[in-house]
């Protein structure tokens, strides 16, 4: 094989891979605000050309210090009811895209950074309800709450 045979072979290669990944990114985007009602999209779902997304990546590495520059996540999904998370589950596995959970910060694993296939940050981080009831001594935490919230509340 010639240099420019390698050449073109690795250009078209590598332009399949990336218009086959825009595709399902985009498609999944697509997917995620036809079946999300009732909200503004542009406000939970955070793409790379977003100047929203930037922000909200940067906010993950000051909750963990794990992060490092494979972390990029393609998409960036910030629910904010319950029933958001399911359509985004629903989508993701339409369009074959791997899911991380940004919680509250209580991965201490950093498993919610590692990822070698294109994947989607679900941030909970606007699900942080806490509910105590002292009397029959029970408490309902939601994911995106943080260790600090939660002390707070209980003290």
């Amino acid at each position: 094989m010639t240099k420019l045979t390698i050449f073109l072979f690795l250009s078209i290669c590598f332009s399949s891979s990336y218009s086959w990944a825009y595709k399902t990114h985009g498609d999944f985007v697509e997917c995620l605000s036809h079946k999300i009602m009732n909200s503004n999209s542009s406000q939970i779902i955070h793409t790379p050309k977003n100047s929203s997304y930037s922000t909200i990546y940067n906010s993950f590495s000051d909750h963990n210090l794990r992060i490092t520059s494979n972390f990029k996540p393609s998409i960036i999904f910030t629910p904010i009811n319950e029933s958001q998370i399911q359509v985004a589950i629903h989508c993701s596995k339409i369009h074959d895209l791997q899911i991380r959970i940004q919680s509250g910060g209580h991965d201490y694993e950093g498993l919610s950074y590692i990822s070698d296939t294109p994947f989607v940050v679900i941030d909970l981080r606007n699900l942080r309800l806490i509910s105590i009831d002292t009397e029959n001594k029970t408490a309902w935490i939601q994911a995106g709450a943080t260790l600090g919230e939660v002390y707070y509340i209980i003290a």
